[in-house]
């Protein structure tokens, strides 16, 4: 319990200080839709809406959707994105922290909601305007039927999709 204090302290820390800097003026979120491969050959869809808090922070919400033969999980989270300080040839690097919810829904059997946490990151491409492409890759932790944070499962989670500012 301890350490949940910890991450939400430093995650509030975080976002007090990138609200007292201003984002751009030309844009102010992002919407993201694409893709997503989750481990054990579960494939679906990822989406995120983001606001820009300044030039590199933008705050982050998350949702998504994974589905195989006998299980589904939807993962509801959200977090910090910190942007590369440079944009070369139409490429912006970008990391990530999220912190959340998952819920698995199992066939035949009982379903399980739990804390979820995700690192990652990825590469966006200008295409035209204020359109772009996005690569990402991330590590989710989850912990069903586990106690909170000493145990789980770490799982990879892949995508690819289109990112619209405005």
């Amino acid at each position: 319990m301890r350490k949940l204090l910890l991450v939400c302290a430093c995650s509030v820390l975080f976002a007090v200080g990138a609200f007292a800097q201003k984002a751009e003026a030309n844009k102010k979120f992002e919407a993201y839709f694409g893709y997503s491969y989750f481990t054990s050959g579960k494939n679906g869809w990822n989406g995120d809406l983001g606001y820009y808090l300044t030039r590199l922070i933008t705050a982050e919400g998350d949702v998504g959707g994974y589905y195989s033969h006998n299980n589904s999980i939807h993962s509801f989270m959200g977090g910090a994105k910190f942007q590369g300080p440079y944009r070369r040839r139409g490429f912006n690097p970008w990391g990530h922290f999220l912190l959340g919810v998952s819920h698995v829904s199992r066939l035949n059997e009982s379903s399980d909601t739990a804390f979820s946490y995700a690192l990652g990151g990825g590469v966006d491409a200008h295409v035209y305007r204020r359109f772009g492409v996005r690569l990402s890759a991330d590590a989710v932790h989850t912990s069903f039927n586990n106690s909170f944070l000493n145990s789980g499962d770490w799982h990879l989670r892949a995508g690819a999709g289109v990112v619209y500012r405005f």
